[in-house]
């Protein structure tokens, strides 16, 4: 038998299985298969990147990872977005992957973070503690109970090198992050020549033009709320449109005072510290504890 699959000892993974009764008491058993491996080794994968978005959620870190990306990322899979989700799942419930779901106004976002068996799988430690209920000689990482800061966990960094432009994550935040504005079909060498142009003459980086973006979000007059009915499009902004970089980072925008204290958070890199609970009950955003509807 081939030792490793994908980096993950394939015994243990063989190992790995679940069994539960759902509500109508039909048995649902959970198994892992070389799709659900190398789903796991790429969202591995994308954990490593710095461009990643994070979130802070119950003082857990977790990565925001669009299906979208990885469908695009694993056309040898030939996955639908259900049949993905479906697969997730299954890696959470083995302990694979933790999973939370946010909500906010500007949209629907799964969340991952590695889970307390990945070590078991990755690095082997004898037989599962999903499987078995003993005590194993390799106790794995727990993963559940770490508390981070974002002001003090020098890891905890989205920051990019100015000398490298990640286009498909641009394109990916740009409609996440802005889903109420047009989206965008393409990214063709006119687009990226002057993303990497707006960048260069504003010695700014990538994680600047995201926040381009969130404050582009954040403003109601971005949005359309003006005389002329105008609204900020993702050509508008990487063409540095009348400056428009610059004037967005200077707050230029923020027409009132739940858009400025909007945007001192953002600027400050705090956007993303969000209780879940308060924010799915309320349907609000919300950021160190102040609620903005």
């Amino acid at each position: 038998m081939k030792y490793n699959i994908f980096d993950f000892d394939q015994e243990i993974a063989i190992s790995l299985i679940k069994e539960e009764v759902d509500e109508k008491g039909k048995s649902i058993i959970y198994k892992l298969d070389v799709v659900d491996l190398l789903l796991l080794h790429t969202i591995a994968d994308y954990m490593n990147r710095k461009s990643i978005e994070k979130m802070i959620i119950n003082d857990k870190i977790y990565f925001w990872i669009s299906y979208n990306i990885i469908i695009s990322d694993l056309p040898i899979i030939d996955i639908k977005k259900q049949a993905l989700s479906d697969r997730l799942n299954k890696l959470a419930k083995l302990n694979l992957l933790e999973k939370e779901i946010v909500r906010n106004s500007q949209g629907t976002y799964s969340c991952f973070r590695i889970g307390a068996e990945y070590e078991i799988l990755k690095y082997k430690g004898g037989c599962s503690k999903l499987q078995k209920g003993e005590v194993l000689d390799y106790e794995p990482k727990d993963y559940t109970n770490n508390n981070y800061s974002t002001n003090n966990n020098k890891e905890d960094t989205s920051v990019s090198k100015k000398d490298e432009i990640d286009y498909a994550y641009i394109k990916e935040q740009w409609e996440i992050i802005c889903p109420m504005l047009a989206s965008i079909r393409d990214l063709n060498p006119k687009r990226k020549k002057a993303i990497a142009n707006t960048l260069k003459n504003n010695n700014a980086n990538v994680d600047d033009m995201i926040k381009c973006f969130k404050i582009i979000a954040s403003s109601e007059f971005c949005k359309g709320d003006n005389k002329q009915a105008w609204k900020a499009t993702f050509d508008w902004i990487i063409n540095d449109t009348k400056s428009c970089f610059n004037r967005l980072l200077e707050g230029e925008f923020s027409k009132n005072r739940y858009e400025h204290e909007l945007y001192e958070k953002i600027i400050n890199g705090n956007t993303n510290i969000i209780n879940k609970e308060e924010n799915n009950k309320n349907n609000n955003i919300v950021i160190n504890g102040q609620i903005y509807r």
